[in-house]
């Protein structure tokens, strides 16, 4: 017997009945076989939903490369996210990313928790792609003007380039006029942390125009796509 403490990512049907759940747990993302769960007077059905906080009763994997699933019981649930549209986007967001990258079982369930409670969750979801940007090996110029290193008058930023970009080496053919808020708004969320993230909320200015282009230069150079983010597009004239 083994005991789990962990979160939803994915779950797969295998037939009618049961479902194989991706969940990242304490120790790590596990593979939990969880049969009848699709009946609906399933006993375990709400604690393994996707993005449920649960723990998991499992038998030990053998030569199988999946625990299987005895009970489940909810720990949490977050229900100011689901109470919000936006959030409820943002969220699944989250989940795919942490299904698709290697996060630490704490440091996601911090992000969840902080978006849980924030209020704006465009503004956690900037925080989290920028840390994904730092897994990635993915370096964005943002204390400098990446083509000419002047730290005076910066005004753009360049997908190409990988940056910020001065007044001087500003081409509106090949580079994205911003304002002042908004490239302080990428600058702080490069060199902050979850646990910084109260003064991040106050002091940016993130929306979904801002996570839209931190999206658009993750998915380019980290070659990760995200459904969940169409999802969020198409909420935007609803929320």
């Amino acid at each position: 017997m083994s005991d789990l403490k962990g979160i939803v990512l994915k779950s797969t049907p295998l037939n009618d009945h049961d479902a194989l759940l991706l969940v990242l747990s304490d120790i790590g993302k596990v593979s939990i076989k969880a049969k009848g769960i699709q009946k609906m007077n399933s006993k375990n059905r709400s604690s393994c939903e996707i993005g449920c906080y649960s723990n998991f009763h499992t038998v030990d994997r053998l030569k199988q490369q999946y625990f299987v699933l005895k009970n489940a019981e909810s720990i949490k649930r977050f229900k100011l996210i689901h109470s919000s549209l936006l959030k409820e986007g943002v969220f699944y967001c989250m989940l795919e990313i942490f299904s698709k990258m290697d996060f630490d079982f704490e440091l996601a369930l911090q992000y969840i928790l902080q978006l849980d409670s924030c209020d704006n969750p465009y503004c956690i979801y900037g925080l989290l792609l920028s840390e994904c940007f730092k897994k990635s090996g993915i370096d964005i110029v943002v204390d400098e003007c990446v083509c000419c290193s002047s730290t005076n008058s910066l005004c753009g930023f360049s997908i190409r380039d990988g940056g910020f970009i001065c007044k001087n080496c500003f081409d509106k053919t090949n580079h994205l006029l911003m304002s002042v808020n908004d490239l302080k708004s990428i600058r702080y969320a490069m060199h902050a942390s979850i646990t910084d993230y109260e003064i991040l909320e106050k002091e940016s200015f993130f929306d979904f125009e801002l996570v839209e282009l931190l999206y658009s230069f993750f998915q380019q150079y980290g070659e990760i796509f995200l459904q969940s983010h169409l999802f969020l597009r198409k909420i935007q004239p609803l929320v």
